[in-house]
């Protein structure tokens, strides 16, 4: 995994994140942080095609909102709108103490363990996570 990456969060789809994309890979930036909810990925992977790079020197990194259902169609549709085979890392995305039940649930249904299991994804983990204030 690439020490240094672009997060594209905030970043409008279209244009907006293709100029940055491409501009980070002219750069030497090798990840990319992206998300479902961002709604920016389709562009994210227009980028990487556009580079003409082998797939292999990038690192790509999407999200799964909590609240979804199914992590497996997210993913699925992630790598749609990439444009991708795989993603190197598959986060959760945001996983609060609120939330804590569904995550809890995305796990205990062995859906995180299935979404684990597919050659569509390398890493699985939690992004942002919050442990409520206990140590």
């Amino acid at each position: 995994m690439p020490v240094l990456g672009l997060g594209v969060w905030q970043l409008a789809a279209g244009v907006e994140t293709e100029r940055a994309v491409g501009w980070a890979l002219e750069a030497g930036y090798r990840h990319f942080d992206t998300a479902s909810v961002y709604r920016n990925e389709e562009s994210v992977g227009v980028a990487l095609k556009q580079s003409g790079l082998p797939r292999e020197q990038v690192f790509v990194t999407t999200k799964l909102m909590p609240a979804r259902m199914s992590a497996r169609r997210e993913l699925e549709e992630s790598l749609q709108r990439l444009g991708l085979e795989y993603v190197d890392l598959y986060l959760i995305h945001w996983p609060l103490p609120f939330r804590s039940e569904r995550v809890r649930d995305l796990t205990r249904s062995g859906q995180v363990e299935r979404a684990r299991c597919q050659p569509s994804r390398r890493s699985l983990g939690k992004s942002l996570a919050s442990n409520g204030g206990k140590q």
